[in-house]
Formats: C-alpha cells, structure tokens, sequence
C-alpha cells in the first residue's frame, strides 16, 4: 500500500507545484521534459474559471470571443478570420476541404483527440486552447517550413518586445507548427527505419552519430528542435504538443521521467479543457488510467482557486 501511495503523493506533488508555476505565478519553466515557459498571459478559462462558478457560460464565450479578435487583428498573412458557426466536430470538418478534413483528423489524433468537441462549450474552450480556424490550419500546413519558422519567430520577437503584445496567437500557431515538424520528422525518420515505433531509442543521435545520418533527417531534426523552442506557451496545445513529443523520446530520457512529465502535460490539458476526453483516448476502458494521472488531475482542480486576478469591479 505504501508504495503505491508514495508515486501518487509525489505526482500531487509535483502537480501543484507545475501549475503554481505555470498558472499562478507566471514563472519562467526550464526543464527539458517539462518544457512549456509559462512567461505569457495566461489565455484560457481555467483561469477566468475562478472568478465566479456562475458566470462559466459568459466567460467562456468572452474568451473565445478574444481569440476571434485577436485573430481578425494579428494574423495579418493568413486569410481572413471565418468563425466556426457549428458546435460538433464530426460535422464541422464535413464543412471544410478534404484537404483540411484531413488536416484536421490528424492534428486531433496527434493530440490526443482532444477537440473532438460535441458542444457550444466545448467549442469556446477548443478555441480559447489552441484549435484552429481552418485559414490558421492552411497557413500552418501549407506555408513552406522555412518560411513558418520565420514567420512564427518574427511574431514571437515582436510579441515580446511589447508591453501590450497578446500571446495567443504565437502561442497557438507555435504549437501546431511543432506538431507539424514532428509528423515531417517522424515521416522522413520513418524512410530509414521502416520498423521505427514511437518511444524507440534514437541512437542514431547521440553524440557524433548525428553527422553521420543523411542530410535531410538531420534537417528534420534541427527543425523540429527548432520548432519546439518555438512552442513556449499555457494553452492546451502547447501541453499536448509537448506531450506527444515526450512520446517520442527523441532525447532517450529514463522511461519512468516521462511519463510523470507526460501524465503533467496531458492532466493540465485535460482542466483547461474541461474534458476527460484525453484520457480516454489513451485509455479507453474507464478507470484504466494512471492513478497518477487521476492524483496530479485532482491536484490541478485544487488548485484553481482564486489568485488575485479577478477584478474586484462591479462591472
């Protein structure tokens, strides 16, 4: 009994403290596995969550409503902002491109179906979290790769270099070019290792092994690394992009370490969103998941307290 205790208390542990980290003090995050810097404006409705239980409805669509704005002011190259008029995922992407169907199908299984969205609700939080509108989802997909690292890096720059600068949407292209650039370095890595699964050791970049691999996995491997850096940010995205990446284990870390980090990731995901979506894709049958995860979920909730953000006004 009291080693099963012991993970689940440290996992608690180790939950409150990320999202004191991540939520409260708005701290800047160096670990490798745990990568996510939370030196951006926290974006979401956990957030706003607690505030006022009563107000769950009005805030979430103000949230969603800001990510709208945001994007009709500052995507600038990308195509013009189209709202999302339906609130059910399977019939939304019926309404895109095959092109974009497609686009979308595989970011949601990347991210571990997390915006299968089957409401009004679930959709505000979606876009308050990372989902994309399908011009964001062509800009990311179909800009050449070079040119959306720039690009991202440009608007990451200038974003900082402001006081009045939002986040959200750096935050939010930064996490699906990531996404982007591992399925480009999974699928290149894939060409020279046909048997190749996810969480497979990559010795072929450690050390001096890595300048003996072909150009273009090396590349592809850059860029990613590069992409990843570029990700930094406290939406949902950006905890299931990082995620999925300690799936990968491109670093070779003990098995043990990410999966705490990994459990972290997607519980956080899980509170911004609201769901119990996540868990279930990775495990279907009910109550088959970590306790860890369900301790470090409990953890989090706990957590969501009133921080001192809440206006005090009136109005």
């Amino acid at each position: 009994m009291n080693s099963f205790k012991l993970p689940v208390v440290f996992l608690t542990g180790l939950g409150m403290g990320y999202l004191l980290f991540a939520y409260l003090q708005d701290t800047y995050i160096d670990n490798p596995l745990i990568h996510n810097k939370a030196q951006t404006t926290e974006k979401t409705l956990v957030a706003n969550q607690t505030c006022s239980s009563k107000s769950d409805n009005i805030e979430e669509k103000q949230v969603a409503a800001k990510a709208v704005q945001n994007n009709e002011e500052s995507l600038g190259s990308i195509a013009e902002y189209q709202a999302i008029e339906t609130d059910n995922y399977d019939d939304f992407i019926t309404t895109v491109s095959a092109e974009s169907a497609g686009q979308y199908q595989n970011l949601n299984d990347d991210l571990f179906n997390a915006f299968a969205f089957n409401n009004q609700k679930e959709l505000d939080l979606a876009l308050a979290n990372g989902f994309p509108s399908p011009e964001e989802l062509e800009y990311v997909y179909n800009k050449d790769m070079d040119e959306l690292i720039a690009d991202i890096q440009d608007k990451r720059d200038r974003a900082y270099s402001s006081e009045n600068s939002d986040f959200f949407e750096v935050q939010k292209l930064g996490a699906l070019a990531f996404n982007r650039g591992m399925d480009e370095f999974v699928a290149i890595l894939k060409q020279y290792r046909p048997d190749y699964k996810v969480g497979d050791a990559l010795p072929e970049f450690q050390g001096q092994n890595k300048s003996q691999q072909p150009a273009e996995l090396v590349r592809a491997f850059d860029r990613f690394a590069l992409l990843r850096s570029l990700s930094h940010g406290n939406l949902a995205a950006n905890y299931l992009a990082e995620a999925r990446f300690n799936e990968l284990n491109i670093y070779n870390y003990e098995k043990s370490e990410l999966d705490y980090s990994r459990l972290t990731q997607l519980a956080v995901a899980e509170v911004k969103l609201r769901t119990e979506r996540i868990r279930r894709s990775i495990w279907p049958q009910q109550f088959s998941e970590p306790a860890e995860l369900i301790a470090i979920n409990v953890a989090l909730l706990n957590i969501d307290q009133p921080s001192g953000r809440c206006s005090t006004s009136k109005n």
